[in-house]
């Protein structure tokens, strides 16, 4: 009986490492609107993760994903930060110039 512990936990172990490996990184799902200070608007279908930085400045983010996420100052997903929780409606940010998915 004591062989079959050690036996059990590295077979669970190995499958669990499995399937954080075979896991691929998947879009949000939804639709994520950067609003610029002109009203003009920005509509992100499905973003995938990772950093996106928009080409002009945005004031309003409309999170209307399965997901948070973190509006950001400058681009590259630096600087000062705000996270938007998925809700009805658009958030105002402050100049935001870039906006991070989670993976």
């Amino acid at each position: 009986m004591r062989m079959w512990k050690p036996m059990l936990t590295c077979t669970v172990a190995a499958l669990a490492v499995t399937a954080l490996h075979a896991t691929p990184a998947a879009a949000a799902r939804g639709s994520l609107t950067l609003v610029t200070p002109t009203g003009a608007a920005v509509v992100l279908r499905d973003p995938a993760p990772g950093c996106h930085t928009s080409a002009q400045p945005f004031t309003g983010v409309a999170n209307r994903t399965d997901t948070f996420v973190t509006a950001y100052a400058d681009t590259g997903c630096s600087g000062p930060s705000q996270v938007v929780v998925p809700q009805p409606g658009t958030v105002a940010v402050g100049v935001r110039r870039s906006v991070a998915i989670p993976r």
